[in-house]
């Protein structure tokens, strides 16, 4: 079999009339084992759903998430496992640390640890995961001379606030501050610190930094880690 998504031009084109060839696909349900609605992933009709699960139900966030999903459940399909060990898979599926990696709440502000978005186009494909109330973290090193202004059209009317840090804070905070409420901390701790006192119930608090971690961390995972060290402290903070 060939299962391949049907939202890519180039591969539908090539594919779709290929014997034993299957498809998947975010916006169109033709031929597609499964599809998809604003709140849920089902098999079937609309009028008659089998609901596979609910996008709440999983940890696993951000749209090429969902179609990394709906390929691995259209290839299970296929070699005829059943539907509830699909949906127990996708439920219980842990994301790899420091990538879209949920951490936990403080009084109702979801933290996301995505520090191995180390260049733009990392970030970007974790800011279009979230819909509104985002509070953005930036900075680090830059992988060179990376124009920051790239994202506005992006983080327009997702962002309640950027918080930008380290080496390269203040060049982000130049390029995006006439567009966004935006705050610049040299440390990395004192921008964690910030996201937190701003936030409120129904944000996320998402580090996506796009940016190296060279300048105040030996690697992203110290990064990532650093900022789980500085959820927990707050988290206890809050229970006292």
């Amino acid at each position: 079999h060939i299962v391949f998504n049907k939202d890519d031009l180039i591969l539908n084109k090539s594919l779709k009339n290929k014997s034993k060839s299957i498809p998947f696909s975010i916006n169109t349900e033709d031929k597609c084992f499964y599809k998809l609605n604003s709140s849920k992933v089902y098999s079937g009709n609309k009028e008659n759903p089998n609901i596979l699960f609910k996008l709440n139900d999983t940890k696993l966030k951000g749209i090429h998430n969902i179609q990394n999903i709906l390929a691995a459940a259209t290839i299970a399909k296929v070699y005829g496992l059943d539907q509830s060990a699909i949906k127990n898979t996708i439920i219980n599926f842990n994301p790899i640390p420091h990538r879209l990696e949920w951490i936990g709440k403080i009084n109702g502000a979801n933290y996301i640890n995505d520090s191995k978005a180390t260049n733009i186009e990392a970030a970007k494909a974790a800011i279009q995961s979230f819909d509104r109330n985002i509070i953005l973290i930036l900075g680090g090193q830059d992988k060179g001379d990376t124009d920051f202004s790239v994202l506005k059209p992006i983080i327009k009317n997702r962002i309640n606030e950027i918080i930008t840090y380290g080496e390269s804070g203040q060049k982000i905070k130049h390029m995006l501050d006439k567009n966004f409420k935006i705050s610049f901390f040299n440390k990395f701790e004192h921008a964690i610190y910030n996201a937190n006192l701003k936030s409120k119930n129904g944000d996320t608090i998402l580090l996506s930094p796009a940016c190296a971690s060279y300048d105040q961390f030996q690697n992203y995972e110290e990064r990532g880690e650093t900022f789980i060290k500085l959820f927990k402290k707050m988290e206890l903070d809050v229970e006292k």
